[in-house]
C-alpha cells in the first residue's frame, strides 16, 4: 500500500494533476481500486479532487510538508556535503562550479588528501567553459540551439583533446547527456583530469559537482568507479530538490560510459 501512495506522489513531479484511469494503469491496479486509493488518500489530505476535471492533484497536507521542506533546502550546501563524501572516500580535490555565460565561477574547494592532488585557485577553475568538465556538465543541461548562441564564433583552446570546433562540441555535449556525467583529460591543463555532474534546483542556476585529479594517475577503472559515485550523488540530489533531469533516473551508470 505504502509503495502505491509513494508512486502516485512522485507522478506529481511532472504532472498537476493525475487521473484515476492514469494512476491504474501506471500502477497496473483495477480502476475500482486506484479509485478507493486516491479517494481515501483526499480524505487523509495528501491529495484533493478538481471540481470541474475531476482529476487528483497535491491536497493542503502533501503541499504543507513541501513549502517547510522546500525552506529548509540549500543546493549549495547539499552539494557540498555530497562531495565531502566524495573527497573523503577518494582522496581528490573536489569542486562545486556554476556558469555564467560560457565562464566557469568556482563556488566551494574541497581539498584532496592524496601526496599528489590537483590545487586550485579560483582563478584556475574559472573561465572557459566547453573544455572543463563541469563546464561540460552545465553545457549539456542546455539545447544545442541556446550552446549555438553561446558559442557563435570558432572555438579556441590550446589543447589537441578538447573539441575544435562547436560540432564537435555539441557531438561531445550528446555523450554527456546519455551518459549523465562529463569527463575531460588533458583538456585545460597537462594531466588534469575531471569527472561532473550537473544539478539544479527550481527557480536557481545549475552546480556542477566536480572531481579532479592528476590524469595519469587514476586509471579507467577507477573512473568509472567514481562516475558512479557521482551519478549517484546527482540523484540524490537531483530527486531531492526536483530537478527533472534525474528525477526519474535509476541509479549507477544507467548510460553509457566513455570511451
Amino acid at each position: 500500500m505504502l509503495s502505491k501512495v509513494a508512486a502516485i506522489l512522485k507522478s506529481f513531479r511532472d504532472k498537476r494533476e493525475v487521473s484515476v484511469t492514469g494512476i491504474a494503469g501506471q500502477l497496473a491496479i483495477p480502476k475500482s481500486s486506484a479509485s478507493r486509493l486516491m479517494k481515501d488518500m483526499a480524505a487523509s489530505g495528501f491529495l484533493e479532487q478538481h471540481p470541474i476535471t475531476r482529476q487528483f492533484r497535491p491536497g493542503p497536507v502533501f503541499l504543507a510538508v513541501q513549502r517547510q521542506h522546500s525552506d529548509s533546502l540549500d543546493l549549495l550546501e547539499d552539494a557540498a556535503a555530497e562531495l565531502a563524501l566524495l573527497r573523503d572516500r577518494f582522496g581528490h580535490t573536489c569542486f562545486l562550479i556554476g556558469i555564467e555565460g560560457t565562464t566557469l565561477r568556482l563556488e566551494r574547494t574541497l581539498e584532496g588528501s592524496g601526496p599528489i592532488r590537483v590545487h586550485a585557485t579560483p582563478r584556475f577553475m574559472g573561465g572557459v567553459a566547453f573544455y572543463r568538465a563541469p563546464g561540460r556538465a552545465l553545457l549539456a543541461r542546455r539545447s544545442d540551439a541556446e550552446v549555438r548562441a553561446l558559442y557563435p564564433r570558432t572555438l579556441r583552446s590550446a589543447a589537441a583533446e578538447a573539441p575544435a570546433s562547436l560540432e564537435e562540441l555539441l557531438d561531445r555535449l550528446a555523450v554527456v547527456r546519455r551518459q549523465g556525467y562529463a569527463e575531460t583529460s588533458n583538456e585545460g591543463f597537462p594531466n588534469v583530469a575531471g569527472i561532473a555532474v550537473a544539478v539544479e534546483a527550481p527557480g536557481e542556476p545549475p552546480l556542477a559537482l566536480n572531481v579532479c585529479f592528476v590524469a595519469g594517475l587514476v586509471d579507467k577503472a577507477e573512473r568509472l568507479v567514481i562516475a558512479e559515485a557521482l551519478l549517484l550523488s546527482g540523484r540524490r540530489l537531483g530527486q531531492r530538490f526536483g530537478d527533472p533531469a534525474w528525477a526519474m533516473s535509476e541509479p549507477g551508470l544507467r548510460r553509457e560510459s566513455s570511451p
